[in-house]
């Protein structure tokens, strides 16, 4: 249930909401015996990977454009995180 008394942990909670979503459902295609859909797969394996790196954003609260490119939306990490990467953004 999201928190009304914190709009940012609202909209954070929606985000994470939806990109669970995303997961479940990729999840369950990816399960399908006859003819799976793979496509649909792979569509909602980025939706729910976009949705968490937005929210992980919106929790730094970074602004982002309205894009679904995420090697764009992953190099917005770098001035949040300074280099405290594994890898390189």
């Amino acid at each position: 249930m999201p928190d009304q008394s914190n709009p940012l942990q609202s909209v954070l909670d929606e985000w994470l909401f939806k990109a669970e979503q995303d997961y479940r459902t990729a999840c369950r295609e990816s399960e399908v015996l006859d003819f799976p859909s793979y496509d649909v797969v792979c569509f909602h394996a980025q939706q729910c990977i976009e949705k968490l790196l937005k929210a992980v954003l919106i929790s730094q609260r970074q602004e982002f454009p309205k894009i679904h490119n995420l090697e764009i939306l992953g190099g917005l990490f770098s001035p949040i995180f300074r280099g405290n990467f594994l890898w390189t953004v």
